[in-house]
């Protein structure tokens, strides 16, 4: 099955079709963003896509959410080389 890539803010093609993998254009910005190392990034689009808070704010909170997972694993590491060293 070929997944559906969406830049619907609603969220409707997920709610008129919920057996189709539908993929959020931000998720797939967000993913090559983080594999090109992007730390700051601009957006171009139409006059409704600019206005609304949808697109950023979701592209937002996915850089955040994999920056905290990265943190976390810092820290589990620097935590189990701690104890290895101790003991």
């Amino acid at each position: 099955m070929i997944p559906i890539v969406s830049l619907d803010a609603d969220n409707i093609a997920n709610v008129r079709f919920p057996s189709l993998p539908v993929l959020h254009i931000a998720d797939c910005t967000a993913r090559k963003l983080i594999q090109a190392g992007a730390t700051n990034i601009g957006l171009l689009g139409t006059e409704p896509t600019m206005r609304e808070e949808t697109l950023t704010l979701t592209l937002t909170l996915i850089l955040a959410l994999i920056l905290a997972l990265i943190l976390a694993l810092i820290l589990a590491l620097i935590l189990a080389l701690t104890l290895t060293l101790t003991f």
